[in-house]
Parts: structure tokens; sequence; C-alpha cells
């Protein structure tokens, strides 16, 4: 990667600077909401002289945000690299860190699982992927849902017993698996078929994966025939289950578009909803003219208009990792030419395909409504709790601060953060104190010391799980910044469920506590506000005793174990994954820890293990 540069864009002369190279461009310049000069919009190109070209020469791009962008942008930022996979990860990676507002972020970029054929190996096996890579192997998905997943390659393997193994165990096994025996698998690894039976059955699930499922009946029934008359009729009755198998699925799949399916087309529908900055997509995967599944993806904060949007969109979406169809549908018509993905781009006309547009759009505008309708209530919400406990301005970040330790060992401190009601994962933190002690007060002072090291730092809101004694430690160091004026602080008292505890008693409900207010305010039962601070709290205590754990697990794993003579990494990682933990293992009689260790290291692991557990002796 070369060095970045920089060129003032003003004249055709000094456009014609920029290199003829593959990297990322970064526009400079004022928006109305900012007098600063701020990162504009960030894209890629194969050819950076050609594309920042087409937004400054010419005037056939009447899309708003090309004019926008001649009008705003005075300067560019170019970044040169070797690839067009280098362009694509750098451009992520820039967009993520100086989110720009003319950009869209696929903040749910998490990959959906699909089922993979390999077609070039020996023995071709279904493996369950996220990645979809360009390698000729035949795929079935994406898989919003892992449950269907695993229903589809039930199936699969009842019709089309191939290998699931690893090539480690196909090449080293000397007699077959339970798959083989459940009939799930014909054992290759053994030899149990021949290279021909195997191949007949890899074509077969690979019809299967293509949707050409009537041609792979019509396929099997032949074979059916030709087994009955060469009097095979065992293996005739047997097509005769995958036939009946195959059908069935058929008859329950809705066929929408005819003709999608008869010519065996994969098409991505985009369907689009929008309000105000906010904007829903819904992408329906339609194979061979069947609705196989769909992805729901929301986008906040959007400054640009829709055809420019859905360009982002698209070019971002299908240069990530995911299976790209033969057509894409889209539900309004765009310039073909900006868009660089390799699919055809389609604004269909015909009636069939018209039905799947309308069917994404009311997927997409569904959605919208719902967001919008939970967004409202959370808004009400916040503002009720704004006004029950009387703070300084509208809650929109609030923070959870909890304290996990056990018995003074391995203390830690979570803060976790929700931003309009909703967990916000970037602002969770986890803290290991410095020093191990029973002292709630003293570790609270330090997590919220640690925490907030600046203005910038702090929420609207900090709750602290716990009573009066934990809330004044936080007061102090807050008050010791002179951040008091910039945050509201509250602690929340958890009710009382014990057995013989009155319920009715408003001291035994939920209770706000404020810094210098002796009387707590009460929570109404199960109200918004009270389920939105519960919601909080026990995130907050989820994430400090996973965090917790994680660390006492740490601690003993590579202490204890550690002491016994004789005991190894691999032993040590055997008890750990076998049992579970150290008191697990203490409680474990001989003959299950000799399925994992060693019998010589058994006494040695018990001595070392009672030494460390001993219950203190009486007086």
């Amino acid at each position: 990667m070369e060095d970045l540069n920089e060129e003032k864009i003003i004249t055709k002369d000094q456009l014609g600077e920029v290199p003829k190279a593959t990297g990322i461009y970064l526009f400079h310049g004022r928006t109305k909401d900012s007098a600063e000069e701020s990162i504009l919009y960030i894209g890629k190109a194969k050819s950076l002289y050609s594309r920042v070209r087409q937004y400054f020469i010419g005037d056939t791009d009447k899309r708003p945000f090309v004019q926008f962008i001649r009008s705003k942008a005075d300067r560019i930022q170019y970044i040169v690299v070797k690839t067009e996979q280098d362009a694509l990860l750098l451009e992520n990676e820039l967009i993520k860190k100086h989110k720009p507002p003319y950009n869209i972020s696929l903040k749910d970029d998490k990959r959906y699982l699909s089922l993979r054929l390999d077609l070039k190996h020996e023995w071709p096996k279904i493996d369950v992927v996220r990645k979809i890579l360009k390698d000729k192997a035949v795929y079935l998905g994406p898989f919003s849902s892992a449950t269907r997943l695993r229903e589809t390659l039930d199936f699969m393997q009842k019709i089309f017993p191939l290998r699931t193994c690893s090539d480690h165990k196909l090449y080293n096994r000397s007699r077959p698996c339970i798959e083989y025996e459940i009939k799930r698998c014909v054992a290759p690894c053994v030899n149990y078929v021949t290279k021909e039976q195997y191949t007949e059955l890899v074509q077969g699930a690979m019809m299967f994966l293509k949707g050409k499922n009537e041609e792979l009946v019509l396929k099997l029934g032949e074979a059916m025939e030709v087994a009955a008359n060469d009097d095979r009729f065992e293996e005739a009755a047997l097509i005769r289950d995958k036939v009946s198998a195959i059908r069935t699925t058929l008859d329950s799949q809705s066929v929408i578009g005819v003709k999608q399916f008869q010519l065996g087309i994969n098409q991505d529908v985009i369907g689009f909803a929008s309000q105000t900055e906010f904007a829903v997509v819904a992408i329906l995967f339609v194979r061979n003219g069947i609705i196989f599944d769909k992805r729901i993806i929301e986008f906040k904060n959007i400054k640009l208009d829709r055809e420019s949007f859905m360009i982002e969109f698209l070019e971002r979406y299908y240069s990530s990792e995911v299976f790209v169809p033969d057509e894409i549908l889209l539900p309004f018509s765009l310039n073909d030419e900006a868009i660089e993905i390799d699919s055809k781009v389609i604004y269909p006309k015909s009636e069939e395909k018209r039905n799947f547009i309308d069917i994404a759009n009311k997927n997409a505008q569904i959605h919208l409504e719902s967001r919008f309708k939970k967004l409202k209530n959370l808004e009400q919400t916040l503002a009720g709790l704004q006004k029950l406990i009387s703070l300084k301005k509208l809650p929109q970040t609030i923070d959870c601060i909890d304290i996990s330790h056990h018995q003074g060992l391995e203390t830690v401190a979570s803060v976790v953060r929700f931003q309009d009601g909703v967990p916000f994962k970037n602002g969770y933190r986890k803290i290991k104190m410095k020093v191990d002690q029973i002292d709630d007060f003293q570790s609270m002072k330090e997590a919220v010391e640690r925490r907030y090291k600046t203005l910038d730092d702090l929420p609207d809101l900090i709750v602290i799980d716990g009573g009066k004694g934990q809330l004044t430690s936080a007061y102090e160091i807050l008050k010791q910044n002179t951040w008091l004026e910039n945050v509201d602080l509250v602690s929340l008292a958890k009710a009382r469920d014990q057995e013989g505890i009155d319920p009715l008693n408003p001291q035994n409900r939920e209770r706000i506590f404020k810094p210098h207010q002796k009387n707590p305010i009460l929570l109404k039962a199960d109200s918004n506000e009270e389920l939105l601070l519960r919601y909080l709290r026990d995130e907050a205590h989820r994430f400090a005793i996973t965090y917790h754990r994680f660390r006492k697990d740490k601690l003993i794993s590579t202490s204890v174990l550690d002491e016994v003579e004789g005991m190894n990494e691999k032993y040590k990682l055997k008890l750990l994954t076998r049992f579970g933990g150290i008191e697990e293992i203490r409680e474990a009689n001989d003959e299950d820890l000799v399925a994992v260790i060693p019998k010589k290291l058994i006494p040695s692991l018990r001595l070392t293990l009672q030494s460390k557990f001993r219950e203190p002796e009486e007086a």
C-alpha cells in the first residue's frame, strides 16, 4: 500500500493527476450541519482516475448525491492498493472508522449459513459454511434459520447419503462410522461404494441443490424402471422411496414464479421502505421461482437519495462473501452503468417478477412500521423515566455498572450501555479490579474512575446496581471530577422476593435511590420504566458474571492443574473440556477420570485438589 496523497479538486488539470490505479478515494468538505471540514464520502474504484472524473466531468448524472459532491467536495484523498479485494477491505474499515454521512454501513454483517457441495474432491461431501466463494462448488442458501438448514441437511442425507466427515477421518478409518449404520452415508472411507455409484449420488445432490427437482424425479424414475426390469427389486424400492420423498417436498413448495421455476433462475428480490432518515431493505431469496428465505437489514441516519442509496447498498452487499444470484430485481429503476456487481440487475416489468417486488416491498414496509412503533414506545418510556425520577434531560444513553466476585477473588466490574432503550454493544466495558477485596463500595469507586476519563465518556444517566452505599461511592468520584452537572446518577435496589416477604409492601419493590434523597422512588410493578431498568440491570449482571467466570476459570485452570505432577496442556484441556471446571473434576470418580487422563496421574491430581480445597479446621 502506498502513502496517502492529497490533491485539490478544482480544475480538470488537477483531476488528471489522480492515478489510474486501484484504490480508495475520500471526498472532504463541509456540510450544512457543520462548519468544520470532514469526510463526506468514501468509495473504492478499480481505476481511481475514471471513477473520480465521473463526479466532476460532464453533467449526465442528475442524482442529488452527485450534485452535492460537486458543490461541497473541496479536496480528495486517495490510497492506492494492489487489488480490488484490498480496496474493499480498506473501504469497509475506513467507513467504520470515520462514519461519513453519505455512506451506508452494513451493521447487520453476519453471514448466513449455506450448504456447500465441493465437486472437485475425490469424494465430494456436504459442508455447512458461512462464506460463499467463487470456487465452482454448488451452494444452497443462504438460510436465515439454522433449524431450517438442519432440516434440509437431514433430508438430503436420507436421499443422498454422502459423507459429511473430515478428510482426516475419511482416509484414516478402518471400519464405517455410525452414519453408515443409520443409512446416512455409503461409507466411501472403507470402499463400501464404487466411484461410479458415489458419482450418481453426487449428481443427484447437485440437481437437488440447484432446484432441478422435476428433472431429478424423472431421472430417478428411469433408474427405478431399469432396476425393476433387471429384477433388482430392493434397489428399485429404495429409489421409489427417494422419489416419494422428493415429490412430497415439491408438493409442499408454492411455485410463485412459473417461468423462473421452468428456467431454473436464482434471484434476489430487493424491497425498500424509508421514513425520514431511516431505511429498511428486505431481500427475498428466490430460488427457481420459489421464495426460499428472506433477510431484513436496517439503516439509520441516511443522507443519500434513494437511487444513490440503492447503488451504494448493492455494491457493498454483493461485494462481500454472499451468494450472488443470476438476477437482482429492484423496486425502482437505476442507472445500470453506475453499478459494479457480477449479476444482472433488473427493474422488472413482467407481472410475474413484479409480484416478487410487491412481496419484498410489503415485507420492508411492515418491518419499518413495526420498528417505528417500537421506537415510539421506547421514546415514551424514556420520557416517562425522565419525569418519574426528575432527570436533567431525556436519558437516551444509559449506563449500568455491576460488581461481581467470589469471596473477594477475581473481582470484576461490568459497564453496559443502552442507546435509545436498546443495548449498544460497542459501549460495553469490562474491568478487572486492581486489588481483589470484599468491598463493593471501593470496587464501585474504582469502576467509575476507570470507565469515565473525560466528559465525552459520560452517558445521560448512570445506574448503579445496588443501594445507597454503592451510590455514594460513585457520587464521590463524579463529584471530584466536577461532572455531576453533566450526568444523572441513581442506584437501583432489587425487589425482595424471598419466601415470606410481603410483595405488597412498598419496601419490597424495585427502588431507585438518588444522592441526598432519603426516601427511594418506587417503581410501579411491571411498568415500561421498571421493565427497561430491570433489563438494563440484568444485562449488566449477565455481562459481569460471564467475565468473572472467565477470569475464575482461567485462574484455576492455570494454577491448580499446573501444580499436578505430570500434568501437561493436553491432559489439562481434556479435563476442562470433559468436566467443565475444577469442582466437577474434584467430584468425578476414578472411572470417569481414567477415560480422560492416564491412571498414574489420578493420585497426584487427587492430592493437589485436596490440598487446595481442604475445609478449614475447627478451632
